[in-house]
Formats: structure tokens, C-alpha cells, sequence
């Protein structure tokens, strides 16, 4: 995976947990546009905007980020499998809201 995928990687999993746009994104990190020309092939991540997302999202690991070694959250596995298991829950729970809905009609 190269540099721009994990940078995407990243940008598309903070969106996904903190529901905002792209261009929110980028405006909270101060990048006109860059998320948008990365996506496209234009342009590669700069040093500059790898700074940016990572100053102000810290539970991403600038070694994955850089050099794609170990995991993308830091914390390593942990937060990884915890993250897992939240979503696990989430999904059961909201089945068993469907049942209780079905069995009160």
C-alpha cells in the first residue's frame, strides 16, 4: 500500500467515526482542496499535510501513515480489536431493537 492509500486509509476512517464531509476535513485541517487531489492521482500527500492531519487527529500512527508499519490506530491492536467489538455490539443491539419492535406488534 503506498503513502497515498494509508494517507485516504486514514482520512476516509476519520470521516467514517466523526461524520463529516471531506471538505469539513479539510478545512479543520487547513487543506484547500488536497484530500480531493490526493483522491484524483494529482498530487501526493505533502510532509506539510501528513503534519496537519496527524497534529490535530493523534490516535493515528505516523509510522503506519509513513511507512505502512504496524497498525493505523496507535495503541496497536488494542483500540483495533476494541473498535471491532464496539461494532459487534452496535449491530447486536440493533437487532435485538428489531425483535422487541416485531414482538410489540
Amino acid at each position: 500500500m503506498e503513502l497515498k492509500d494509508r494517507f485516504l486509509a486514514i482520512v476516509d476512517d476519520i470521516r467514517h467515526r466523526t461524520a463529516i464531509s471531506q471538505s469539513e476535513l479539510e478545512r479543520r485541517c487547513g487543506m484547500s482542496a488536497v484530500i480531493s487531489n490526493v483522491r484524483s492521482g494529482k498530487v501526493s500527500p505533502s510532509l506539510d499535510t501528513i503534519v496537519r492531519l496527524l497534529s490535530l487527529y493523534h490516535e493515528y500512527s505516523p509510522d503506519y501513515l509513513l511507512f505502512g508499519e504496524g497498525e493505523m490506530m496507535r495503541g496497536g491492536g488494542e483500540l483495533a480489536r476494541l473498535r471491532k467489538e464496539n461494532k459487534l455490539l452496535m449491530s447486536l443491539n440493533l437487532r435485538l431493537q428489531e425483535r422487541l419492535q416485531d414482538e410489540d406488534r
